[in-house]
């Protein structure tokens, strides 16, 4: 059988009188020419080389594989090596950040929730304890479905820090110090809640808030009130945020958990809150921070009522006008936040809308 060797290494294939190309960078076919009587394949993955005589047609396969025979590339489609394939489910890149985030014996048994699904055709999508350092109690995620995404955007990449922007995490700081001097209490509201992840987040960093997690699934609910219990701060709500009191029913076409949707309907099978009753909630309670992950209810929630936009320091929200529909959902937000000045910085999917009148840059 050929020999298996590094994309970086120079060898010998076994049975072959060719040379194998030390040299090329990954993404690049690479071969040299061999005796005349004899035809080879090269195939050309993210992992390493395969040489392989092409009579006894042994080919291996990898995503974003090719293979060459004689001078043309062919992409190969041929599913026949399992082992590569298994590693291209594996992600093991994602290991190696979980890793570096958490260290090597919790980042690699955190990795696990996510891996060990992979191995199997059946996985089942019970929530299994994860633990990770910033936590003091285990979170709880669903294998074979986004939840680890989930976590890794917020724990691993420190999805909502404020960090990058130095002046602003500053100014959101001191007036958050500011409310607790003057005896009130800073909240955050997060619209569309999942699982509670983003919760738990917020509630490291400022620990006198009172947190209210909305989510109107069932299930995400479910494993939001066991994910935040042990966090007296953090108030679950079953409900869909909206621009007044209603009722929606929810839709979800692509079947993933973090993809509810909600429509207005009055016999719908979830109430509404609103901003302003969520901040009425709170005794000498003021917005801090406002996130809104709702998709594509935006429309309704910046439709009316929109007087708590003036008064919240920070807005995080996510835009779904690539749901379609031609609903206008980023106008809708963005027509009614452009009515004070604010600054406006992006990272990855979120965008993070700062109040020039209640965070100065000092």
């Amino acid at each position: 059988m050929a020999e298996i060797r590094s994309g970086r290494r120079r060898g010998r294939l076994a049975g072959c009188r060719r040379s194998f190309c030390g040299s090329p960078k990954r993404g690049e076919t690479c071969y040299k020419q061999g005796a005349a009587s004899q035809q080879h394949h090269f195939i050309l993955c993210n992992s390493g080389y395969i040489l392989c005589n092409s009579g006894h047609e042994r080919y291996a396969y990898l995503p974003d594989a090719y293979c060459v025979h004689g001078s043309q590339p062919l992409a190969c489609n041929r599913g026949l090596c399992f082992f590569c394939e298994m590693l291209e489910q594996l992600e093991l890149g994602r290991w190696w950040k979980a890793v570096k985030a958490f260290g090597l014996g919790k980042g690699t048994s955190a990795y696990s929730v996510l891996a060990v699904p992979r191995l199997s055709r059946f996985a089942e999508r019970k929530a299994k304890p994860m633990r990770i350092p910033s936590v003091q109690h285990p979170i709880w995620l669903r294998p074979a479905t986004t939840d680890w995404y989930v976590m890794e955007q917020i724990f691993i990449d420190q999805g909502f820090s404020l960090s990058r922007w130095p002046g602003h995490e500053r100014a959101i700081r001191s007036n958050y110090d500011r409310m607790l001097e003057r005896g009130q209490t800073p909240v955050i509201l997060d619209c569309g809640a999942h699982i509670g992840l983003a919760a738990l987040w917020f509630a490291q960093q400022f620990l006198h808030a009172r947190i209210f997690a909305v989510e109107p699934a069932q299930d995400n609910f479910e494993l939001l009130c066991q994910n935040v219990s042990s966090h007296p701060n953090i108030t679950p709500i079953h409900g869909a945020i909206w621009d007044r009191d209603t009722r929606v029913d929810l839709v979800n076409p692509d079947g993933e958990p973090w993809a509810w949707a909600a429509r207005e309907s009055g016999s719908g099978e979830v109430q509404t809150v609103t901003v302003r009753d969520l901040l009425q909630r709170e005794p000498d309670g003021a917005p801090l921070i406002v996130k809104i992950d709702i998709e594509g209810g935006e429309v309704e929630l910046f439709r009316s009522n929109i007087e708590w936009i003036e008064q919240t320091p920070l807005i995080i929200f996510e835009l779904h006008d690539w749901l379609g529909g031609w609903r206008g959902a980023g106008h809708s937000v963005f027509s009614r936040l452009s009515t004070h000045p604010r600054d406006y910085m992006q990272r990855a999917d979120n965008m993070f809308s700062f109040a020039h009148s209640l965070a100065p840059m000092n």
